[in-house]
């Protein structure tokens, strides 16, 4: 499995080419998202269209539901630890959709930069593959 950042979900909706090529590439892996990324999409897709809940969910019912666990609750405590350290930060989303990744030791599929900044985190870079 691979997980989704919400840049992928929405690059996709948005008809976005690399978005749509990464995902036709990779047609045969299982994808899930964290629960706080299908938060991010279906809150855009409220805002953006008249879609009922049982509409928002369908539209990413493709995807997984990958939900935050104890392990990613302890995992997301450490990025946050390590960052601080360092003196450097990213979204406090950004750090439990890291924090679910890493509990399952899965990739995170991204355009977001800001998650290069976190150790031991595989990340892809759907943009640039």
């Amino acid at each position: 499995m691979k997980l989704l950042d919400a840049s992928v979900l929405i690059g996709y909706a948005q008809g976005e080419r690399a978005a749509a090529d990464y995902l036709e590439r990779n047609d045969e892996t299982v994808f899930g998202a964290p629960t706080v990324v299908l938060s991010e999409v279906y809150t855009g897709l409220f805002r953006t269209t008249d879609l009922g809940r049982e509409e928002v969910k369908a539209k990413y019912g493709w995807v997984r539901s990958v939900p935050f666990t104890d392990e990613a609750a302890v995992e997301t405590a450490a990025i946050r630890s390590t960052l601080s350290s360092r003196g450097q930060k990213i979204n406090a989303s950004d750090t439990y959709i890291a924090g679910t990744a890493r509990a399952l030791d899965v990739p995170l599929v991204t355009a977001d930069g800001d998650f290069e900044k976190v150790d031991d985190l595989e990340v892809e870079n759907y943009r640039d593959q």
